[in-house]
């Protein structure tokens, strides 16, 4: 998989950045309320990642939360690295078109820290719908995790297969130290043992489980209680069912009302102007999305090279950079799609503009030199008189 130079300087940029950042440690998780009726904020993180889960729309739920001060916060989780629309396809082949998702891990994980750190003081629940890809390492920034009965935890190996994809094996081994370093600090923060991150992150990694006492030890061998992983092809794909059996989770849950029963409350209050928010951003930025799409189109209709025609040009332009400077998951979105991004789109808005500056500099040359020439209405027409 050939690589740019400039996507290469970004993603050693984003490297440099994850190892100024302090490395994340486990936090401990606030006890659960004595009380008969909690309320309880959900905080879904739902869709394609890098668009639909935007970290920066959650520092306005973070604020929401200090603000109502509930007595238990829900992450529901139910995110992959593609469009929930497209069929899930991991195959190598298409791991270029998840590099975009490589810089948003630090990102992602001073997300997980920012809710962690906080707002500690508020206990905090995991709960898997579905992690696919990036997506997995949030479901480990939370110690305390349950999963919907059909959910899966997979998909990991995205970030090894990017790293074995650069031809410049020096460029190779640094952005495989930056992600998987950075991809073992979401499960620093919630407390797991590496050697679990070890195996989701390396096909090649063995991994096995076995209880000593109430605890569970994972090793990257073959020789535990439980034989998790022992294809040296692919990841572990944790399913709910197998996730419970061998302690990863903490049980399974399909519904809030499942979900708050388990964890001992018969009747709770629901607060949802998390969710609210989020379903609204997720609307606002796929509707700026959708018309970005129309623009696009009009610009392949609108042809010639006319002072009209490239007006007309530059005003879609830059109602399209507007969306992607209003909407990051825009961009992404017309990344994945189009190969577009904001600096394209100046480019040709730049380009746009010179031809109309070209035009306009002939036209008042062309009226300078009519205005002049003998015999013309100008002065030197009028000269002729007598």
């Amino acid at each position: 998989m050939k690589q740019t130079f400039s996507i290469a300087a970004s993603l050693l940029l984003a490297a440099t950045v994850s190892t100024a950042t302090p490395t994340a440690h486990a936090v401990d998780s606030a006890p659960l309320p004595q009380i008969a009726v909690p309320k309880v904020y959900i905080v879904p993180m739902k869709g394609q990642m890098g668009t639909d889960v935007e970290p920066e729309e959650y520092d306005a739920i973070v604020e929401d939360i200090k603000k109502v001060k509930p007595d238990i916060i829900v992450i529901q989780l139910d995110a992959s690295d593609e469009d929930r629309k497209q069929p899930l396809d991991l195959s190598e082949g298409r791991a270029n078109r998840a590099e975009r998702s490589i810089p948003k891990i630090n990102e992602y994980r001073d997300l997980a820290l920012k809710f962690r750190t906080e707002l500690r003081d508020i206990p905090q629940v995991m709960w898997v719908n579905d992690a696919i890809g990036f997506s997995a390492l949030m479901a480990f920034a939370w110690p305390e995790m349950y999963m919907g009965s059909d959910a899966r935890i997979w998909g990991l190996q995205q970030v090894t297969m990017l790293a074995m994809g650069w031809e410049d094996p020096d460029v190779a081994a640094k952005m495989m130290a930056a992600w998987t370093a950075a991809g073992k600090g979401f499960l620093e923060l919630g407390g797991y043992p590496l050697p679990l991150g070890d195996a989701l992150l390396f096909p090649d990694r063995n991994l096995s489980a076995r209880w000593e006492g109430r605890k569970v030890k994972w090793t990257n061998d073959v020789d535990g209680t439980w034989i998790i992983d022992d294809n040296p092809k692919r990841t572990p794909i944790f399913t709910a069912q197998l996730a419970e059996d061998s302690g990863l989770c903490d049980g399974t849950a399909d519904s809030l009302d499942d979900l708050m029963f388990i964890l001992g409350y018969r009747e709770y209050t629901k607060i949802d102007s998390g969710e609210k928010a989020i379903d609204g951003y997720i609307k606002r930025w796929r509707k700026a999305f959708e018309r970005c799409e129309e623009l696009l189109q009009d610009v392949g209709d609108e042809g010639g090279g006319d002072e009209r025609a490239l007006a007309k040009q530059l005003k879609t332009w830059e109602s399209i950079l507007s969306e992607m400077e209003r909407y990051p998951a825009v961009e992404y979105r017309l990344g994945r799609q189009y190969g577009l991004n904001k600096g394209a789109v100046k480019r040709e808005i730049e380009q746009i503009k010179n031809q109309l500056q070209q035009i306009r500099n002939r036209e008042r040359g062309n009226r300078t030199n009519g205005g002049n020439a003998p015999g013309g209405a100008g002065l030197g027409g009028g000269g002729n008189r007598r």
